[in-house]
């Protein structure tokens, strides 16, 4: 879903541009926040006031900023709606709706519109309670687009089962296996495919595990006081199991748990142990897989929508206790509006200072980088936006300093491959040569090298005249990551240069397929078409207007291109027209030692050098060729 998304957006856009990206995001999240308002209202204990305060609070706070700045993060914005969506659907079909549909018709029908809805009612109300009524879990279809967008709606079946346990009596749990069943399976295949992929970049599983319920209590702390969270969080594992910080997040973890199934016992309570069990259980599927970073607040978007509840919860009960005097409803009247917009005008100043740090990646990475310099990708990413804007630097400071923030990146990620290979790219530009390949050997030798470490090495080999090394490496970058430009373009001027005019047409338009104005790949295109063109003048010439001249030069053309059977049949076809013509057995003889054929090479020298003595040419290859036999036997 959420790649299909993003194709839809690219082919829209024609380019990619991140306000199309952004705008689809916030028309997404609006759809989520008017689900969440209907949601909030269908539960018990709620009111319009306090479903629209909720739904306000939600989208104002600046968690959700972490998710909306960041485009690529519509995956949880899409799976908190197939989630959100999905429990609205198990709520109201078919409990809240009417029994029967009927349309509004006239005792006595005064014209043929009228006659019409009469004619058709029984018909639409036959459907309505066909659909009504129809065995089948209508409510699966938004949290499985939602599974399919993102893992967080693993987290419906334990919010469904907390529902139907609080708000149903807890009859009938066995009605989650369904969504159980569906969402694990998808979520298993999520969580193969990331483990097969990321492999190296994720946190150790220990590591990660530990450190998770001190994440947890993190993210509630971040929700009531908003402050310290920053555009980018850096927060590092723990080291040990029994870290301080690590006992401390399972004792806080164990109180939340404790304290949900308390509450849950209290049915006026229960509203606010409802957003107790959604916080908890939201976080499970980013608790269960490790993931790059332990802690990320875009993983708590969902989380917070529980966090909310538990807050219309808190009001609904405050309210229900002030509401009792005059006094008290004077001050629900009046007093609380003022007072939520007091809290929604706080969320407002906070979100917009914290929007600040996305205006530009260096400000949002140097951000990370001042509040926690010990995190290496952080480090990384902020050296890498030094280096992407280097080449507008005529004084070379700036790749000066992304070069030093890479090497402090190092410390923090020793035998890290994707730092490995911006370092070897990094080296090349700050014009220490020697010192990248040894960071491109490093990035391949890893465990899971990515596709950019090969194609930046094939780039490197390349520019040192090692062709053959480089179009392998190319060609393996290719393989891995059929979308890396710089394999493609690597692989077109290897086939340029070797005169390999289809495939060098080819990879010129794998090039151009991702980058339609891509200059190099428009010059290589042009170069591959006028090399074809030549070799197809020269064979139409050739076959018009049989000349010694047409055959020399068409055999010269094959051999190019790399055809050495039919290089050596123009050369045959030349030697019909003028049989002492010792160009032609030299050519034939270079198309024999390539296709292997010593023998048949060293008869055509033989002939050449008989023919025309003096090319040396000719008499260093035979000398050549008859050693390498020799050598053989």
């Amino acid at each position: 879903m959420l790649l299909t998304a993003f194709a839809l957006d690219h082919k829209i856009a024609g380019q990619v541009e991140p306000i199309l990206y952004q705008v689809e995001n916030f028309i997404w999240f609006t759809i989520e926040l008017c689900l969440f308002y209907v949601l909030i209202r269908a539960l018990p204990r709620s009111s319009h006031n306090l479903a629209l305060f909720g739904a306000a609070l939600y989208g104002f706070h600046p968690l959700a900023a972490e998710t909306l700045n960041y485009a690529l993060q519509r995956g949880m914005i899409l799976s908190s709606v197939g989630v959100i969506g999905g429990l609205l659907v198990w709520i109201a079909w078919p409990r809240l709706l009417p029994v029967d549909f009927l349309i509004l018709t006239p005792r006595v029908p005064k014209n043929d519109w009228d006659m019409f809805r009469i004619k058709m009612r029984p018909r639409i109300s036959a459907v309505y309670r066909f659909f009504r009524g129809f065995p089948f879990p209508f409510y699966l279809i938004p949290v499985v687009l939602g599974m399919l967008a993102g893992p967080a709606a693993l987290a419906f079946p334990l919010l469904l089962l907390a529902y139907i346990c609080l708000f149903e009596g807890g009859a009938g749990k066995l009605r989650v296996v369904p969504s159980a069943a569906v969402c694990t399976v998808i979520w298993l295949g999520q969580s193969a495919v990331i483990g097969t992929h990321a492999g190296q970049a994720l946190v150790p599983s220990l590591a990660y595990w530990s450190t998770q319920p001190w994440v947890v209590i993190r993210y509630l702390f971040a929700f009531f006081v908003t402050f310290p969270v920053r555009g980018v969080d850096g927060y590092l594992p723990f080291e040990h199991v029994w870290s301080p910080l690590a006992l401390a997040g399972y004792a806080g973890l164990a109180a939340l748990v404790w304290l949900a199934r308390l509450i849950s016992r209290e049915p006026k309570w229960k509203l606010m142990a409802f957003g107790l069990w959604w916080f908890l259980a939201s976080l499970v599927p980013f608790v269960l897989m490790p993931q790059r970073q332990p802690e990320a607040f875009s993983r708590a978007f969902l989380a917070m929508a529980g966090l909310v509840i538990i807050v219309v919860g808190a009001v609904s009960l405050l309210l229900g206790r002030v509401e009792v005097t005059a006094p008290g409803r004077l001050f629900v009247q009046f007093g609380t509006p003022v007072l939520a917009g007091a809290v929604l005008l706080a969320c407002g100043v906070v979100t917009n200072e914290r929007n600040k740090f996305w205006v530009t990646d260096e400000a949002l990475w140097g951000d990370a980088v001042n509040h926690n310099p010990k995190d290496g990708y952080a480090v990384m990413n902020y050296g890498l936006t030094f280096m992407s804007s280097g080449a507008a630097d005529v004084f070379g400071v700036r790749y000066s300093l992304g070069y030093d923030y890479l090497q402090r990146a190092l410390k923090l990620l020793p035998n890290n491959a994707e730092l490995e290979t911006e370092l070897g790219i990094a080296c090349q530009q700050v014009g220490l040569e020697k010192d990248a390949e040894g960071h491109f050997r490093k990035a391949i030798a890893s465990a899971a090298p990515p596709a950019r470490a090969w194609s930046g090495y094939a780039d490197w080999l390349f520019r040192h005249g090692k062709t053959e090394e480089a179009f392998k490496m190319a060609a393996k970058a290719q393989s891995l990551d059929s979308s890396d430009i710089g394999a493609r373009k690597i692989l077109m001027e290897i086939n340029v240069q070797n005169y390999k005019w289809p495939a060098a047409l080819q990879s010129a338009n794998n090039v151009l397929t991702l980058d339609p104005e891509d200059a190099d790949a428009q010059r290589g295109r042009n170069v591959a078409l006028a090399g074809i063109a030549a070799v197809t003048s020269t064979v139409k010439l050739a076959k018009e207007e049989p000349s010694v001249d047409h055959f020399l030069k068409l055999s010269a053309l094959y051999f190019q291109d790399g055809r050495f059977e039919d290089s050596i049949e123009a050369c045959k076809s030349a030697l019909k027209l003028q049989p002492d013509l010792a160009e032609a057995y030299a050519n034939m003889a270079a198309s024999y030692h390539t296709i292997g054929k010593t023998d048949e090479a060293i008869a055509a020298l033989r002939e050449a050098f008989r023919l025309q003595p003096d090319l040396d040419v000719v008499k260093n290859n035979l000398q050549y060729e008859l050693a390498q036999k020799n050598g053989v036997r």
